[in-house]
């Protein structure tokens, strides 16, 4: 069966990820090109290989990021075929997959800019681990990722890659914190848990357990003060397992409210 993924970002903000930069064809200023690049386009002698480098130089700009040509919006290609005073031509664009990279190469070359490449992965991948390990939400890892690779002047690599980069990683600490609590419990424990598991309905997942009552009466306050001592007991049967898991504010929080939420 093939593995679902789990999307760590809102539906817009991840199709913007993945998207062409939204352009204003009707700027002048839009295909201008600074004096290096059009260096390169004078070398350029076929007209569609022209018009797929300042496209992707267009893009790069405005996102670092690459994207395919065949994906190249057509309103794109004939705008920049009118930039470059090139003849209108209705044909799909000719521009192979090996001359893209080549000038994928060129663009980052001239911008002082690097490839998403194996290495830089697995630095990324290091970085990924420390937020995890504090337990940061997947939202943030993500655009904390995105920064980072702007700030090593590095391309920026699709949804995908970095979504996968902080699944993996949130797997992987899950399994870790899983391992070390099993290592933990005693048989006292695993005895107190199952008990705490039959008689959830009448304690974990009774709402007055779940949402804090906010009233002063004195039935809500010593119903509040028996739920904080059930808790004051179970906290103290099992700090030397919370205190192995060495969580941070953060994590303690984030794994309260899947608690909760559970």
């Amino acid at each position: 069966m093939k593995e679902q993924k789990e999307h760590i970002l809102d539906p817009t903000p991840r199709k913007y990820w993945d998207s062409f930069p939204k352009l204003d064809l009707r700027q002048r200023s839009l295909f201008a090109c600074d004096s290096a690049t059009q260096r390169v386009i004078n070398k350029i002698t076929q007209d569609d290989y022209k018009v797929g480098f300042l496209l992707q130089v267009i893009y790069f700009t405005r996102k670092r990021q690459f994207f395919p040509a065949s994906h190249f919006p057509l309103e794109h290609i004939r705008a920049a075929r009118k930039a470059l005073a090139l003849p209108i031509s209705e044909s799909r664009l000719i521009y192979p997959a090996d001359v893209a990279s080549r000038h994928k190469r060129k663009i980052l070359e001239v911008y002082d800019w690097h490839t998403f490449d194996g290495p830089f992965k697995q630095q990324l991948t290091n970085v990924a681990q420390s937020l995890v390990d504090k337990r940061r939400r997947k939202s943030d890892i993500a655009y904390f990722l995105l920064d980072y690779c702007l700030d090593q002047h590095r391309e920026v690599p699709s949804y995908a890659v970095i979504r996968d980069i902080i699944q993996a990683k949130y797997h992987e600490y899950e399994s870790n914190i899983g391992k070390e609590i099993r290592k933990r419990l005693t048989d006292e424990n695993n005895a107190a848990l199952t008990q705490l598991v039959h008689s959830s309905e009448e304690f974990l997942l009774h709402r007055d357990v779940k949402r804090i009552n906010q009233g002063v009466r004195r039935q809500d306050c010593i119903m509040n003060g028996d739920i904080l001592n059930r808790f004051q007991k179970l906290y103290v049967e099992f700090h030397h397992v919370i205190d192995s898991m060495r969580l941070t504010q953060e994590a303690t929080e984030d794994l309260a409210i899947w608690v909760k939420q559970a």
